[in-house]
């Protein structure tokens, strides 16, 4: 059990941190509200936030379970 918790406080711990350095991304990119247009925002969360959570998801799946769905793999 103490395991478990432990594996669990670094994931979470490890997710904080890059929401964190996302969250300082946009705002050193984007400083205020008219400093750039909804194409480059949206671009930047194509680009930037969409490619982080993909990884975090992909590394932080549970074993045996689809990093998409958080269905059970077959196998």
């Amino acid at each position: 059990m103490r395991a478990f918790i432990l594996s669990n406080h670094a994931l979470l711990g490890g997710i904080l941190c890059g929401l964190t350095l996302c969250m300082d991304g946009w705002s050193e990119k984007f400083p205020d509200e008219g400093s750039v247009g909804p194409f480059r925002r949206a671009e930047y969360v194509r680009n930037e936030l969409l490619r982080g959570i993909e990884h975090v998801r992909g590394v932080h799946a549970p074993k045996g379970r689809n990093a998409e769905s958080g269905e059970r793999e077959a196998g």
